[in-house]
């Protein structure tokens, strides 16, 4: 009979072993169940305590987890103030430079608006001195030179 099947009937298996068994067989019997009792029993403790030290570790590890993420959201909301302020002052030396760069188009602009005016304040002078060719090469000769007007 197999004790370990789910259809052990222990009062049936009992009264055979009385009935079949000799007094000595019997006495061997109920030794070899105590010391297998005694036996599940120390693995039974052996499994309990290994789980135990499993839980504890466990929870140890999810409290170090728990600070460790606590610590980590801090860290990442410190980030997000950092890159806050850095998209704040981009914007602002983005603006600046922006602004930089138009007004420098404007210099550029206006300084070729002044070659050019001076080159016909000379246009009509030597035009009314009747040197307008001389005054005329001298003028484009300044407004080629000037390297602002051919970048415009």
């Amino acid at each position: 009979m197999d004790m370990d099947g789910s259809a052990f009937d222990a009062e049936t298996y009992s009264q055979r072993l009385i009935k079949e068994a000799s007094l000595s067989q019997l006495m061997a019997h109920e030794s070899e169940v105590v010391r297998q009792i005694g036996a599940l029993d120390s693995d039974m403790q052996t499994l309990v305590y290994e789980n135990y030290n499993k839980f504890i570790a466990a929870t140890d590890t999810i409290r170090k987890m728990r600070v460790d993420f606590r610590a980590m959201e801090d860290e990442m909301d410190r980030l997000a103030d950092k890159m806050q302020n850095i998209s704040v002052f981009s914007g602002q030396v983005c603006a600046v430079l922006c602004c930089r760069t138009t007004l420098g188009y404007i210099r550029l602009t206006l300084n070729c608006l002044r070659l050019l005016t001076r080159s016909l304040r000379r246009y009509r002078i030597a035009a009314s001195a009747s040197a307008s060719s001389r005054a005329l090469t001298r003028s484009s000769r300044s407004f080629s030179s000037c390297s602002s007007c051919r970048t415009a």
